[in-house]
C-alpha cells in the first residue's frame, strides 16, 4: 500500500539522521525558527532553517559553538568544595523554612479547632434561645468561610513545602560538575549542563552566539 511505503520511508529516514549534538536545540532570535546542522567538507555547520520567513543569520561552525558553550560554563563553574558549602547552607535554610512553615500550619490547625468549637457553641446558643435563626445563620456562615480559607492555606503549605529551594539546589549541583565535564571535553554533556542551569538557547552571529 502507498501509505505503508511512505511510513516505512519516513521511519528509515528518522533512523538515518546523523546524531548532531545541537540538532533541535537552538532557535533563531530573528525569526524563531529552529537551528539545524549540516555537514559540508568535513565540518558541521549550524544555521537557521528559515522555514517561515527570510532570515540573514549566517552559518556557524559547530566547533565555534562548542567553544562558546565551554566559555559560558567556565564563567559559572564552581569548585566542588564551594558548591558543597553552598548546598549545605541551602539545606540549613530549607530546614529553617520547613520548621517555620510547620509552626504556621499548626497555628492554622489550632484556629480550625477553635472555629469548630465555636460552631458547636452557636448551635447550643440557638437551641437555648440566645440567638435567633438569622443570627445563627450569619455567624455560622462567617465561621465556615473562615475555615475554608484556612484549609486552603494549609493545602498551599502542603503543596509548596520546601520546593522553592529545589531550583537553587539543582543549580549548585549542576555547576559543581562543570569542571569535570570541561576536562572531559564532551560537548553533549556540556550542553546538558547548560540546559540544567537555565540558559535560554538562542542562535546568534558567530561573534556573539549567546
Amino acid at each position: 500500500m502507498p501509505g505503508g511505503n511512505e511510513s516505512q520511508k519516513h521511519t528509515h529516514a528518522k533512523k538515518g539522521l546523523k546524531p548532531y549534538v545541537y540538532r533541535g536545540v537552538f532557535r533563531c532570535p530573528d525569526c524563531g525558527c529552529y537551528i539545524t546542522t549540516e555537514t559540508q567538507k568535513g565540518h558541521n555547520y549550524l544555521h537557521c532553517t528559515k522555514r517561515t520567513v527570510a532570515c540573514d543569520q549566517p552559518f556557524v561552525r559547530e566547533e565555534r559553538i562548542d567553544e562558546q558553550v565551554r566559555d559560558i560554563l567556565k564563567g559559572v563553574s564552581l569548585p566542588p568544595a564551594l558548591a558543597a558549602e553552598a548546598l549545605d547552607n541551602i539545606k540549613k535554610e530549607s530546614i529553617k523554612a520547613a520548621q517555620a512553615g510547620e509552626e504556621a500550619a499548626q497555628n492554622l490547625r489550632d484556629k480550625i479547632v477553635i472555629l469548630s468549637s465555636e460552631l458547636g457553641q452557636l448551635l447550643d446558643m440557638t437551641l437555648g434561645g440566645k440567638l435567633t435563626q438569622e443570627e445563627y445563620a450569619q455567624s455560622k456562615a462567617q465561621r465556615i468561610n473562615e475555615k475554608k480559607e484556612i484549609e486552603m492555606k494549609l493545602a498551599a503549605f502542603a503543596r509548596q513545602g520546601t520546593k522553592r529551594f529545589e531550583p537553587l539546589i539543582g543549580f549548585y549541583k549542576a555547576i559543581s560538575h562543570v569542571g569535570e565535564t570541561l576536562a572531559a571535553e564532551n560537548p553533549a554533556e556540556n550542553l546538558q549542563i547548560l540546559k540544567n542551569i537555565g540558559f535560554e538557547l538562542f542562535y546568534r552571529r558567530e561573534a556573539d552566539f549567546f
